[in-house]
C-alpha cells in the first residue's frame, strides 16, 4: 500500500479543511473534509468531465480530488487568445455540470484552475448540489457574496441560472484588463440581470456567442496580415 508522506494544510476553518496530500510515489491529491452532496459528487466522479477536477473518492463528509499543477484565475495575466479559450472552457465545464442536473453555486476566479496543460478546470466541488434540473431553496448559504446571484443572497429558489450570474461576474473580471473587453459587455449584462428570467437561459447560449467572437477576432486578424 502506498503511504502518504506529507500533508500540507491549504485551508482550514470550523466548517472544512483542505489539504494537499503527497504519496511516496510522488502523486499528489487534494483532500477535503467538508459537508457535500454525495448525489452531485458521485455523478461528477462517474462522468469525469474534462473541465471539472476529477473526483477519486468521497464519503459523507470528505472528498479526494486531483491536484492540478497550475494557478487559479484570480488576477490572471492572459493574452487575448488565452482569455477567450479560458472562458470557453469554463462554459464547457458548466455545460457538463448542468447537463448532469448539478449546480456548482460558487463559480469565481479562485475556483477555476488553469493547469500547466492549458486546460481550465472547475474546482471546489463541496458547494455543488444535484437538483435534477429543478429549483431548490438553500437552508444554508453556499457561495461567495460578491459572486452570488441575488436569489441566493435572498434565500429564494435557485437553479442553474445562479451559476450563469456568477459566470457573468467572473467574465467581467477576466476581461476587465483586456483591450478586447467591449464585445463581452452584452454577455455580462445577459448573465447578471437581477431576475433569473432575464438572464441567459443556458450556458450553451453564452458559449455560442463567445465562440463567434473568437472566430471573428482571428478571422479579422488573418485578413489584416494578408
Amino acid at each position: 500500500m502506498i503511504r502518504i508522506i506529507d500533508e500540507k494544510v491549504l485551508k482550514s476553518n470550523s466548517y472544512h479543511k483542505t489539504s494537499l496530500l503527497t504519496y511516496e510515489d510522488g502523486m499528489r491529491f487534494i483532500f477535503k473534509i467538508c459537508s457535500l452532496d454525495k448525489n452531485a459528487v458521485s455523478r461528477i466522479a462517474q462522468a469525469s468531465p474534462l473541465n471539472v477536477v476529477k473526483v477519486f473518492g468521497y464519503t459523507d463528509n470528505s472528498m479526494l480530488t486531483e491536484f492540478v499543477s497550475g494557478r487559479d484565475l484570480t488576477n490572471p495575466v492572459l493574452d487575448v487568445a488565452k482569455m477567450y479559450e479560458s472562458i470557453l472552457q469554463i462554459c464547457d465545464g458548466l455545460i457538463a455540470l448542468h447537463g448532469m442536473g448539478i449546480i456548482h453555486r460558487d463559480i469565481k476566479p479562485s475556483n477555476l484552475i488553469l493547469g500547466n496543460d492549458g486546460i481550465v478546470r472547475i474546482a471546489d466541488l463541496e458547494s455543488a448540489v444535484f437538483t435534477g434540473g429543478n429549483a431548490i431553496t438553500d437552508k444554508v448559504f453556499r457561495g461567495t457574496g460578491e459572486y452570488a446571484a441575488p436569489e441566493m443572497l435572498n434565500n429564494q429558489p435557485v437553479d442553474h441560472r445562479a451559476d450563469i450570474y456568477s459566470l457573468g461576474i467572473t467574465i467581467s473580471e477576466l476581461t476587465g484588463n483586456c483591450f478586447m473587453d467591449f464585445p463581452f459587455q452584452d454577455i455580462i449584462k445577459g448573465c447578471t440581470a437581477f431576475s433569473p428570467n432575464k438572464r441567459f437561459s443556458s450556458v450553451n447560449q453564452i458559449r455560442e456567442i463567445v465562440s463567434g467572437y473568437y472566430e471573428n477576432l482571428f478571422s479579422d486578424y488573418f485578413d489584416f496580415i494578408d
